[in-house]
């Protein structure tokens, strides 16, 4: 009787309603490379004693709906199905733990060459194209109006992942949020209508100029010599205005440059060809003649401004155009004054 007994029992026991459980547990989400065959156990993590042959499913054999951006789901529901017409499985014996999986391929990554064990392995990204860092560069070079090998620019490491985002059959737009010593940025990335990444970038930049670098102290109102700057190559602020070295040389001082300091366009000015008291040959042209007037500046002027002079005579007055170290062109729109002004009815002496 006890034999009979333990007989049954076994046969209970090792039937598929009794077996050990095997477990399924999907993961909500899951990256894989492109063109790599899927199957349950890249989407699921799987125990018991049937996790070889479950595992082993493609995921092509089972019902799958399509999600947003890309995205591939696939529902317990589905998995269910598949596993009880595999006649491999006994599917009364799984247990399947989560609603879905949603699955997205990405780029695979390159066969790699293992190299000498102290060497360290870089692995890259299959795809050739550019990235995030790429259109920032070719933002700045643009910006300031300088080559990229004359483009310094300093990047925060907690935004390398995003700086390495590829741009591959994606538009990235650029904008300036403002620039007060550092260069701040608006980073979007468009895959068709859709945002795939944004971030906002602090960025320390400077640029490589031309520049006149004093030798010796300039006072103020002294003219620049040749003598006392020199030509170099300095990195500077985008911010930083300094003067073109072409047409510098002749210009006054402003203030006053000291040593070693980078000559700006706000140090420099023109230097007065007309001053205060000077007797000045203004000439009227008309045509084809010339007629020269002398008269006494009444004011400082530089080229190109705008000064009255009153005549030898000291009755009458007129305006005349900076040309060249005592001398101008009258301007001929410029009203004339006089010391005895005119009644507007005309003489009532």
């Amino acid at each position: 009787m006890i034999r009979v007994i333990v007989a049954i029992l076994i046969a209970l026991l090792t039937t598929p309603t009794f077996a050990q459980a095997t477990r399924v547990s999907l993961r909500s989400s899951v990256r894989l490379a492109q063109d790599s065959p899927i199957t349950l156990g890249d989407i699921a993590d799987i125990e018991g004693p049937q996790s070889s042959t479950i595992g082993s499913i493609p995921i092509s054999t089972i019902k799958t709906t399509d999600g947003a951006r890309g995205w591939t789901v696939v529902s317990a529901t589905d998995i269910r199905t598949t596993l009880e017409s595999d006649k491999r499985i006994h599917a009364g014996s799984v247990v399947i733990v989560g609603v879905q999986s949603s699955i997205k391929k990405t780029y695979a990554v390159q066969d790699q060459v293992i190299p000498d064990p102290v060497q360290p392995i870089e692995i890259k990204p299959t795809y050739e194209g550019p990235i995030v860092k790429d259109h920032i560069e070719r933002w700045l070079s643009d910006r300031f109006n300088t080559p990229i090998d004359g483009l310094r620019y300093e990047l925060r490491d907690h935004d390398s992942t995003f700086l390495e985002t590829s741009t591959l059959h994606r538009m990235v737009e650029v904008r300036e949020i403002s620039r007060r010593g550092r260069v701040a940025l608006r980073v979007i990335v468009y895959e068709g209508e859709f945002i795939v990444a944004e971030r906002g970038l602090t960025i320390d930049v400077t640029i490589q100029r031309d520049v006149l670098v004093a030798s010796e102290r300039v006072t103020r109102g002294d003219v620049l010599r040749e003598d006392v700057c020199t030509r170099q190559l300095r990195w500077v602020s985008p911010d930083s205005s300094p003067i073109d070295p072409s047409e510098a040389i002749g210009m006054s001082a402003a203030r006053t440059i000291n040593p070693n300091q980078i000559i700006g366009t706000d140090d420099l000015e023109l230097p007065l060809d007309v001053r205060r008291g000077d007797i000045i040959s203004a000439r009227s042209i008309a045509g084809s003649v010339v007629v020269t007037i002398r008269g006494r500046a009444r004011a400082d002027a530089r080229r190109g401004e705008l000064v009255e002079l009153e005549s030898i005579e000291g009755n009458t007055r007129f305006t005349v155009r900076a040309i060249a170290p005592g001398r101008g062109v009258i301007v001929k729109d410029a009203p004339t004054t006089h010391d005895k002004p005119r009644h507007p009815l005309g003489d009532r002496s």
